[in-house]
């Protein structure tokens, strides 16, 4: 028989509420340090530039021609301004469906009130610290208990992996407050069945379905657990619940109609851009591994960008949160496990699935910002477990000490990723834009600098936030670089002949036009790093000898 420990367990006094809000605090802080320093990630660069109204052909269009501009001319394309107005930011989102636009008109907002790029990280560092009270009220309505609704906070607070997506100009701090806000009006509505509560349902539900379209697995996690708590009553009347949630559903889905409408009429720029995630093949070992570590940095996180089988620390994460999930469905009611297991399991299964099933494999279940609704859930389930094992009453003394000692340990190891992680330049979610504050100073170093390249678009976006804005570049696409390789004569085009010449992330055709133009020596001033092997990122051109 079960026991029943949602005794409304209260928020213990002395150094128990002292540490708890410490935690909250630190958490708030680690939000907000250092946004301006991190470098932009070129998924940062491409959502921030539709915010902005400019599509990325357009910005390659008018940069990429073999003319000398300058980094304060390619910024320009990094915030609002008054070229492009807030329709044209729309049509610009609506051709890239597959993300809807809540997060990056609301970003654009945030960037005319700051002026700055950084606008956008600010509004997700807000968003981030907006869903604390939401992970609380949550757990107040499934556990009944202040101090499981505290610890929840505090973990939420402490994560770094929901430190890092606060940090980001991206809308996943965003998300996550759809999950948390949705799911507790949705147990609110079920509790104390009003209009008032099933109208900000219904709006809570459209706020996630308009700020990412995996929120449609929350959203059916949600229906499975109305209709196995209520029931379906064939051949009877449904009840007063049942239909009010129909209706609220049904209205969040009707206006969240345009978007699909965007959506289906453009399936064909849908897939383009997303097939990349519906093909890659690794063995199940691998994919074992990678489900491990990226289970782990929801907890525990020093930059540790690769799975490593030999590291024990994600097993025993994994044992904790496979225990915390037995405990939940040992100790809570039907009307609780049900919930957090379904939004954990609805995703995780939306995800996996397809992967394993597919011939050509995929990434879905390897990107851990696809299982966010998991990660929330199982963030839930090891608060539960802290909360109700370091204040319960029964337990012996030595039991207690231990589980105090884990709840020690997990929120330590928490604080110290996120402290780490905010004074690091660089972080495993940057990519290879992470090379960039070590490019950028040899640039900004130097007398008259002219930085050539022909990378992508959105390696040039994600260098220039650290380039000093009078720095000259000249960029190339591969047809531009053969119908105006011309333009490499330096002291033809340039107005004032540069002092000091740079080859940014150049492909092996920019290479070989360099050197049959015996513009002088390459030497490599950045080499190659793990994201691109033998590709080095930043030459210098000097005189020959």
């Amino acid at each position: 028989m079960k026991a029943d420990p949602l005794q409304k367990l209260a928020l213990p006094g002395g150094w128990w509420r002292v540490v708890l809000l410490l935690l909250l605090l630190l958490g708030i802080i680690f939000r907000f340090v250092n946004l301006d320093q991190k470098p932009y990630d070129t998924d940062e660069v491409r959502g921030v530039m539709r915010a902005s109204g400019y599509t990325s052909d357009e910005f390659t269009d008018r940069n990429f021609t073999g003319q000398i501009t300058s980094v304060a001319e390619i910024q320009k394309y990094q915030k609002p301004n008054s070229e492009r107005n807030l329709g044209d930011a729309l049509k610009v989102l609506t051709g890239n469906p597959e993300h809807p636009p809540l997060y990056y008109l609301s970003a654009r907002f945030w960037m005319q009130a700051f002026n700055a790029t950084v606008g956008a990280r600010y509004l997700s560092a807000v968003m981030g610290v907006l869903l604390l009270p939401c992970a609380y009220w949550l757990c107040l309505e499934l556990f009944e208990s202040p101090l499981v609704g505290w610890v929840a906070a505090a973990l939420f607070a402490v994560s770094p992996f929901q430190m890092l997506y606060a940090q980001q100009a991206r809308q996943y701090s965003l998300w996550v407050l759809a999950i948390l806000l949705s799911s507790a009006v949705l147990l609110r509505s079920l509790r104390s069945s009003t209009i008032r509560n099933w109208t900000l349902y219904a709006g809570s539900l459209a706020l996630g379905l308009y700020t990412h379209l995996f929120f449609v697995w929350v959203f059916i996690s949600h229906a499975l657990y109305v209709m196995l708590m209520e029931g379906l009553p064939l051949g009877k009347r449904l009840s007063q619940k049942l239909i009010a949630y129909g209706l609220a559903s049904l209205a969040a889905i009707v206006t969240f109609v345009p978007w699909i409408w965007v959506f289906v009429t453009s399936t064909d720029r849908t897939e383009s851009t997303t097939k990349w995630v519906s093909s890659f093949k690794v063995s199940i070992f691998h994919r074992i591994e990678y489900w491990l570590h990226n289970l782990s940095v929801v907890f525990w996180d020093f930059n540790q960008d690769n799975p490593d089988f030999r590291n024990l620390v994600p097993y025993l994460i994994a044992a904790l949160v496979g225990y915390a999930v037995y405990h939940l469905c040992r100790h809570t009611p039907r009307r609780v496990w049900v919930f957090v297991l379904l939004l954990i399991g609805v995703t995780a299964v939306s995800q996996i699935v397809p992967d394993l099933l597919s011939s050509a494999g995929g990434r879905r279940s390897l990107l851990s910002r696809y299982l966010i609704p998991t990660y929330v859930g199982i963030q839930i389930a090891v608060a539960y477990l802290l909360a109700t094992q370091v204040a319960n009453p029964s337990l012996k003394q030595w039991q207690q000490r231990c589980w105090q000692g884990i709840f020690a340990i997990v929120m330590t190891a928490g604080v110290l990723s996120c402290a780490v992680s905010v004074q690091s330049p660089s972080w495993w979610t940057k990519g290879s834009s992470s090379i960039n504050p070590q490019v950028a100073p040899f640039v900004n170093q130097a007398s008259r600098p002219l930085l050539i390249s022909d990378a992508s678009h959105t390696f040039i976006l994600s260098l220039s936030h650290f380039l000093k804005p009078d720095v000259r570049v000249q960029l190339f696409t591969p047809e531009s670089l053969e119908r105006s390789a011309d333009k490499l004569a330096l002291a033809k085009t340039a107005p004032s002949p540069p002092e000091q010449v740079f080859l940014y992330f150049p492909t092996k055709d920019l290479l070989q036009k360099l050197t049959e133009m015996s513009l002088g020596d390459l030497q490599v001033r950045v080499g190659e790093s793990k994201w691109f092997a033998k590709r080095n990122w930043l030459y210098e051109v000097t005189k020959p000898h």
